[in-house]
C-alpha cells in the first residue's frame, strides 16, 4: 500500500514537472529573442545571488567552527602554555620588524614628511608591517597610507593597529582589496573607538568581511567622532548588515559625511527604509553611493525622492 502511495506521488510530481516545462515553452515561444535573453539574464542573476548567498553562510559556518575551537583550546592551556603562546606571537612580530623589502624602502625614503604614501604599485604582505610602521607613520608621519590591493591579512592589520594607538597624524587608510575578514575589522573598529586617532578616511571595500565586520564597524560609530568617510563596497554585504549600519547612522553618530556601498549585490530593496532614515535623520550625511546594488528602479527612486530638498549627493 505504502509503495503504491509512493509511486502515485512519484508520478504526480513528474505530471506537475512536465506541466511546467510545457507552460515554459509556451511563454518562450511568444516572447521576442531579447525577451528570451533578458529572462535568461534575470535567472542567471538570480541563481549567482543563491551561490554567493550559500557560500556567505559557509564561511560563516566555518568561523564560527574555528572560533569555537580556538576557545576550548585556550580552555585546555595551563599558564605555562598561554605564556609561551604569547612568546611566540612577540617573536613573529620582531621577525616582522627585522624584515627588509629595499624597493619599498627607497619608496617611502622618497615620500616628503607628513605626505601621502602611495604603495599601490609595490608587492606588500604582512612581512612589511615592520617597514612600513617604521619608516611611513614613525619617520615620515604619513598623514595618508595607500594600502590597497597588497597580502596583508588580520595578522598585519594586528601590527597596524598597535603602531597606531595615540597617532595624530594620519587622517586617510586605504586596506582594500585586500583578504582581511571580520577578525582585522574588529580590531580596526576597537582602535577607532578609542578616539584616539585622527583617521577621517577609512577604506575595506572588496575584502572578506561579512554582515559581522559591519555589526564591529557599527559599534564602532555609536562611540567615534572623527570619521567622515567609510567605504565598504564590492563585499559580500547583506541587508542585515546594511540595516544595522543605517539605523546606527541615523540616531547615533553625528560624524559621517560619506557612505560608499557600491556594488554590494545582496543589498536590495529590503535595505531602502532604513537607508531613507538615515538620509532623513543623519544630518552630518551628504553623500550616498549604493550604484550596481540589488536595488529596483522602484528602490532607487524612493531614495532619490528622500534626498529631494537637501543638499545631498546619491549615487544610484
Amino acid at each position: 500500500m505504502a509503495a503504491k502511495r509512493a509511486q502515485a506521488t512519484s508520478e504526480e510530481a513528474e505530471r506537475q514537472r512536465m506541466l511546467v516545462m510545457e507552460r515554459s515553452a509556451v511563454r518562450r515561444a511568444v516572447l521576442t529573442p531579447e525577451q528570451v535573453d533578458r529572462e535568461r539574464t534575470v535567472a542567471r542573476d538570480r541563481s549567482s545571488a543563491k551561490r554567493a548567498a550559500l557560500t556567505l553562510k559557509e564561511i560563516e559556518k566555518q568561523r564560527e567552527q574555528a572560533r569555537e575551537k580556538v576557545a576550548a583550546r585556550r580552555a585546555t592551556l595551563t599558564p605555562k602554555e598561554i605564556q609561551l603562546q604569547q612568546t611566540l606571537a612577540t617573536e613573529r612580530t620582531r621577525k616582522t620588524m627585522c624584515h627588509r623589502n629595499k624597493t619599498l624602502e627607497d619608496k617611502i625614503k622618497s615620500s616628503p614628511i607628513h605626505s601621502r604614501i602611495d604603495l599601490r604599485t609595490l608587492q606588500v604582505s604582512d612581512l612589511d608591517m615592520g617597514i612600513i610602521i617604521q619608516m611611513a607613520i614613525i619617520d615620515r608621519q604619513c598623514t595618508e597610507l595607500e594600502l590597497q590591493g597588497k597580502q596583508i591579512t588580520d595578522r598585519g592589520i594586528s601590527i597596524l593597529v598597535h603602531s597606531l594607538h595615540d597617532n595624530t597624524s594620519m587622517t586617510k587608510l586605504n586596506l582594500s582589496h585586500n583578504p582581511i575578514t571580520d577578525v582585522g575589522v574588529e580590531l580596526l573598529a576597537n582602535l577607532l573607538s578609542k578616539n584616539r586617532t585622527r583617521i577621517e578616511k577609512l577604506y575595506l571595500s572588496d575584502t572578506e568581511i561579512s554582515d559581522q565586520g559591519i555589526d564591529y564597524l557599527a559599534d564602532m560609530l555609536t562611540k567615534n567622532t572623527t570619521l567622515t568617510s567609510l567605504g565598504i563596497f564590492q563585499n559580500q554585504l547583506t541587508d542585515r548588515g546594511i540595516q544595522r549600519l543605517a539605523n546606527v547612522l541615523a540616531t547615533h553618530n553625528t560624524s559621517i559625511k560619506r557612505l560608499y556601498l557600491q556594488s554590494n549585490r545582496l543589498v536590495t530593496d529590503a535595505s531602502v527604509n532604513d537607508l531613507i532614515e538615515m538620509i532623513m535623520h543623519n544630518e552630518s550625511l551628504i553623500g550616498l553611493d549604493v550604484k550596481e546594488c540589488g536595488l529596483t528602479t522602484t528602490g532607487i527612486k524612493r531614495l532619490r525622492q528622500a534626498t529631494n530638498g537637501k543638499n545631498f549627493d546619491l549615487t544610484c
